[in-house]
């Protein structure tokens, strides 16, 4: 790079691949963001709706919180929150 500035260069291209959402959905994103939109941000963060309910129900039938976690790759405070948000903690 000092080769390429010493003979008269101002400026080297650089190719950057292009961001995508971190949800796992596949779209880019610009440069400085790391979501499409605030419904992708709340998609990462934790379960959806269907597995909210499974885990309270599996939860209900005895399974340990740690075990919980494991199952549904979350967070044991993930966990925590969902059953406090369930009225079981």
């Amino acid at each position: 790079m000092t080769q390429l500035l010493e003979a008269g260069c101002t400026s080297v291209s650089v190719r950057a691949q292009p961001a995508h959402c971190q949800c796992g959905c596949g779209q880019t994103v610009p440069t400085d963001r790391k979501f499409v939109n605030q419904a992708h941000y709340d998609r990462s963060k934790g379960l959806s709706a269907a597995q909210t309910g499974q885990l309270i129900t599996r939860y209900h039938e005895g399974v340990p919180k740690k075990q919980l976690t494991r199952e549904y790759e979350v967070a044991l405070s993930t966990v925590k929150r969902l059953l406090r948000k369930g009225g079981l903690e």
